[in-house]
């Protein structure tokens, strides 16, 4: 009887002595100072696009250290980030037959940081055992060495760093030299390598006025550098001494002078750049060389609230911008104002901002008072009106990414075809902002689509660029709406021309504080009117214009005034249409104002008739019109230009042969300078059956007999006749679904047949 042998054993791994653990230790600038800070502590700080911190308070990184300044003038060095480090990569593995040198030449590094390790470091036993092992190098610095032991279990990479103080004098070398010798056996892994080296300089520095930030990370978390990102309050500008900027309020009356605070607003951000001396324009304007008045109205206008979009209110108009580049600074100022909706204006005493917004008209001009009374219009191109923007901006709900508000007139798409415009934004985080933004530039050119150039004499000084003027141009409004007041007798003011009234008249002009002036007329007699006011301020041979129940004068935005060399002035001007405001940021409907009473052609409908012929005759209702008017028609098929006739004498075409489809008319009226007066589109279709073919015809003694080959059952047969070969006297007898059709007409007759 045997005996059995004993049980096999099984190998037994070493558990890992430890993993190698590296510190990120950053400090970045942010910005100028001074700041207001991080927006909201560690939330605002993102790794990778992840916040440290969640909105709930919960972490999703451990071991993060973080230090800031805001960058004032006097301000505490960052304990834990007062040094300048420098990376260098090796990345090389250390042999016994070939150590690695480096040089050092930078005489102000005054300690190195090597970084060394094991690719690997385990020895397997005899007897299937996973063991640590032992590894040892020396660093030589100059003349100095330094020996290196590394021991324990490592499956995979493992490094440490050491840090050398006590320098020798630059040049001097650093060499790695492996003391144990490489191994030759896969059982023994100990591969040395020396991964990199930092050249550390000791600092003392505060860097008044930057604003720092000084993060340090668990390297274990990311297998790169990542990226960092910081949401903070910027620099602290010059706000007014009544104005709280997180309410945005304003208490009582503002006595010019200004308090150091945050703020958004993009008027005290203009004026910031403008003339702070460090990073600004101070140093040539001064604080005397911005308008701070009327960038108070500005900074008013801007906190108003509106509607954001989406069921809330916000402010009209915010700025947050982060300037990394130089940059021209009338491009910056530029694009500040373009917030606003304004325009930047030296008036010749400093720096001051006209804003696209509602305005009294500050002088009159009438055909009395400009060059040979005439005033040339002009038109924006068809190409010019964009019917969609696309506006980017910086998300503030999605982490500050670009992203894209589109706003489009659809009509205008349908009517015209997409025509796109492409925009930026300037310092833009709001969607309801950039809404708006698109909005206002969809509507301005919609409707601000006219232009007027004319000359005049020295009152082409009255007012300047961004002004808003008066035009009461006779010719334009097809009656006397603008002239000058020749005697004026406590109420009574005798014109230059009479007027024709309705009720709720007024009689307008510029009074002596340049101030808009409307007064109720009364009663007309001649060139004489009554007034329920005494018109004061106004002077003899002033400029007066007229606003009826019927008609009112233009108002346009001046553009430009420029001088010739005979003391005239040529002003160029642009339609202003005051609704756009109240349409853009309260979503107002627009209602346009007459401006002439001269009816311009309207072409109300268009009917497209089938002629018993085959024939398709085109023609349009038009109502209105003075002058001589022409019609151009156009006919598509799809999107291809099948038929145009130019400068028709009256909107009417007839078209023979057209074949199976869809077709699209557009009838245009024009003027006789060729402008486009009004249009109207229709679309029609052609679906004519099939035509019979084998048709004949059979006489009897009083009776014809027609006949023809079968079409389809979905097809009836329409008969037309006639005692004559005019298609234009034939008569339908008969509609049948047969092949076959027979009828008495009569001995001796005669007929034809369609």
């Amino acid at each position: 009887m045997g005996k059995g042998g004993g049980g096999g054993r099984t190998p037994v791994e070493a558990k890992e002595s430890r993993r190698s653990k590296q510190l990120v230790k950053i400090v970045e600038i942010i910005s100028e100072g001074e700041i207001e800070g991080l927006a909201d502590g560690m939330k605002s700080v993102y790794l990778d696009n992840t916040p440290i911190q969640n909105t709930d308070g919960s972490y999703n990184f451990s071991n993060v250290q973080l230090e800031g300044r805001v960058g004032s003038q006097v301000q505490e060095i960052i304990p834990g980030f007062n040094t300048s480090e420098k990376e260098i990569n090796v990345g090389t593995p250390v042999r016994k037959v070939t150590p690695i040198t480096r040089t050092i030449t930078d005489s102000k590094v005054s300690r190195l940081r090597l970084t060394l390790g094991v690719q690997s470091l385990f020895k397997q036993e005899d007897n299937g055992d996973t063991n640590g092992a032992s590894v040892s190098l020396t660093v030589y610095i100059g003349n100095q060495s330094y020996p290196i032991t590394i021991n324990g279990k490592y499956s995979s990479q493992y490094l440490q760093q050491h840090t050398f103080s006590h320098l020798p004098a630059v040049p001097f070398t650093v060499r790695v030299e492996r003391n144990t010798a490489d191994s030759k056996s896969q059982r023994l892994q100990n591969n040395t390598v020396w991964a990199s080296y930092t050249e550390i300089i000791d600092t003392e520095f505060t860097y008044p006025n930057t604003a720092l930030i000084g993060v340090k990370f668990d390297s274990e978390y990311f297998s790169s550098i990542p990226n960092r990102t910081y949401d903070v309050k910027g620099i602290k500008v010059k706000v007014p001494s009544n104005y709280n900027p997180q309410t945005r309020q304003y208490r009582g009356m503002w006595d010019g002078t200004f308090k150091i605070d945050w703020s958004d607003n993009p008027a005290w951000v203009l004026y910031d750049i403008v003339t702070n001396k460090r990073y600004g324009l101070g140093q040539r304007l001064g604080d005397f060389g911005a308008d701070k008045w009327a960038l108070y109205q500005v900074a008013q206008y801007c906190d108003q609230l509106v509607p954001d979009g989406f069921g809330g209110k916000e402010p009209r108009f915010t700025c947050n911008a982060w300037l990394t580049d130089q940059r021209p600074a009338y491009d910056v100022i530029n694009d500040i104002c373009s917030i606003f909706r304004a325009m930047p204006v030296w008036n010749g005493r400093g720096l001051t901002v006209v804003m696209d917004r509602p305005a009294d008209p500050v002088w009159t001009y009438t055909n009395a008072n400009v060059e040979n009374g005439e005033f040339t219009y002009t038109f924006s191109a068809k190409k010019a009106r964009h019917n969609a923007i696309q506006v980017e901006y910086a998300d503030k709900d999605n982490a500050y990414e670009k992203t894209i508000e589109y706003v489009s007139d659809d009509d205008a798409i349908r009517k015209n075809g997409l025509n796109v415009k492409k925009i930026t934004a300037f310092g833009c985080t709001s969607r309801g902002q950039a809404h708006r933004t698109g909005l206002w530039l969809l509507q301005t050119e919609k409707l601000e689509t006219k232009t007027v150039t004319f000359t005049v004499g020295a009152e082409g000084l009255m007012h300047v660029p961004g002004d808003i003027i008066n035009v009461a141009d006779i010719d334009y409004a097809g009656t006397n709406i603008g002239g000058r007041a020749l005697k004026i007798q406590g109420r009574k003011v005798t014109l230059d021309r009479e007027i024709d009234i309705t009720a709720n008249s007024y009689f307008t002009y510029i009074n002596a504080q340049a101030k808009h002036q409307d007064i109720k007329i009364l009663s007309v007699k001649g060139t004489e009117i009554t007034l329920d006011a005494e018109p004061v301020g106004l002077a003899e041979y002033g400029v007066w214009s007229l606003t009826t129940q019927r008609i009112n004068a233009q108002l346009y935005r001046a553009l430009s005034v420029k001088e010739d060399a005979k003391g005239k002035y040529t002003i160029m001007a642009l339609q202003h249409e005051p609704q756009k405001e109240a349409i853009v940021d309260n979503g107002a409907i627009f209602e346009s104002k007459v401006t002439s009473i001269l009816a311009l052609p309207k072409v109300n409908d268009i009917q497209i008739i089938t002629n018993a012929d085959g024939s398709i005759g085109i023609n349009a209702d038009v109502s209105g019109g003075n002058g001589l008017v022409k019609y151009d028609i156009l006919i598509y098929k799809g999107d291809n230009l099948f038929d145009v006739r130019l400068g028709l004498i009256s909107p009417e075409r007839d078209l023979s042969n057209l074949a199976n489809g869809e077709y699209f008319v557009v009838i245009r009226a024009k003027n006789e300078k060729g402008q486009l007066l009004n249009e109207r589109t229709q679309r029609f279709t052609i679906d004519r059956p099939p035509a019979p073919t084998g048709v004949r015809a059979t006489g009897g003694l009083g009776s014809i007999t027609l006949e023809w080959d079968w079409v389809n059952e979905a097809t009836a047969t329409e008969i037309f006749s006639s005692e004559t070969d005019d298609i234009k006297t034939a008569k339908r007898i008969a509609k049948v679904t047969a092949q076959l059709y027979t009828h008495e007409v009569g001995a001796k007759q005669v007929r034809y047949y369609w």
